[in-house]
């Protein structure tokens, strides 16, 4: 059996039934956005996320400030999908020797910056030399009260589904980058081409937004977008659930409408199957609505309902015109390429 045939879900899923955890102070391991472990402070969540050239970036298509800037928000986005607020980062980099200086130090002004502005600081890390393509690894740490992390697969049927922010946005950036370079596709404005390429380089994490969640207790279960939102739902629900989505309530921005329409595109296709957005997606009881919103109002942050938790396993679109129909998982697998 090779990993493609069990592909990266199925190889993690293997691999924690493999370890035992023996200290009682962990309170969660391996399956959610981070492990969660009890201290005298409260409760620590741990994560680590890792960026690999030609895999997950191409030096040039990106800066390396943004560069840097994307891989501390990968992080801190595993943790605001906690409930919690980011403490320390642990950086681990893997360069050719041939790496200019200049380029280093550009890539910690991008880690810097979004570091400093959710007060994270960086302690500490490794630095190795390598023949093969460059690697960028990540080691969040962050807290929240006793008993306060906000973990996946806790949803109930009739719970509402809530995503920050806009959808599909990095998708068409993405490929604006891969297939069109600096080029402006024909039928885009140079707003609309500039807005979606800094959501793929810089995405913004919901910081203030997830410890704000997990602190009031506002919502049942919670992940970060980063393998598209239908993926996210069928990891967001516990067995036996599942949700069914309307889209036209799919929050889309004016920019990717404006690039899904120059490729003739359906406009929903990059917001239900595209990655990388880092908005937060969370089940919540219908009571707690209205506070939900009164905070997302305080911070300035977009908020949209988009669907409610179902009794059955699966993801379900109402469609504009009224159909229903079944959506396939889809998203991102680093084994299945298919």
């Amino acid at each position: 059996m090779n990993l493609n045939d069990l592909g990266e879900f199925g190889v993690i899923e293997k691999l924690r039934k493999k370890i035992r955890i023996k200290r009682k102070e962990v309170l969660l391991g391996i399956g959610d956005d981070a492990a969660v472990c009890r201290g005298s402070a409260g409760d620590y969540v741990y994560t680590t996320d890792t960026l690999i050239e030609k895999i997950h970036f191409q030096k040039e298509l990106i800066p390396p400030f943004s560069l840097g800037w994307k891989a501390c928000a990968v992080n801190l986005s595993d943790i605001a999908a906690m409930g919690a607020r980011p403490l320390y980062l642990l950086i681990s980099l893997s360069l050719s020797d041939k790496t200019r200086m200049s380029w280093v130090d550009d890539l910690y002004e991008g880690l810097l910056r979004l570091s400093s502005l959710h007060d994270t600081d960086i302690i500490g890390g490794d630095f190795t030399g390598t023949p093969g393509p460059a690697v960028i690894g990540i080691t969040a740490v962050g807290r929240c009260k006793e008993g306060g992390a906000v973990l996946r697969m806790n949803t109930s049927p009739g719970e509402l589904i809530g995503v920050t922010g806009t959808l599909g946005d990095s998708a068409c950036g993405c490929a604006i980058l891969l297939r069109d370079g600096k080029k402006r596709p024909q039928g885009l404005k140079e707003g609309d081409l500039l807005y979606l390429t800094e959501r793929h380089m810089k995405p913004e994490p919901r910081v203030a937004e997830g410890a704000a969640l997990g602190e009031e207790g506002l919502c049942s279960s919670m992940i970060d977008i980063s393998d598209g939102l239908v993926k996210s739902l069928f990891l967001l629900n516990k067995e036996g659930c599942g949700a069914l989505i309307n889209e036209e309530a799919l929050p889309l921005s004016e920019s990717l409408r404006n690039f899904t329409s120059s490729r003739k595109m359906s406009f929903s296709s990059p917001a239900l199957y595209g990655g990388e957005d880092y908005e937060l997606l969370f089940s919540f009881p219908k009571d707690k609505l209205g506070r939900i919103e009164s905070v997302f109002g305080e911070l300035g942050t977009r908020f949209t309902v988009i669907g409610e938790v179902t009794d059955k396993r699966g993801v379900l679109l109402r469609e504009n015109g009224g159909e229903i129909k079944s959506l396939k998982e889809g998203g991102y697998d680093h084994f299945r390429k298919e």
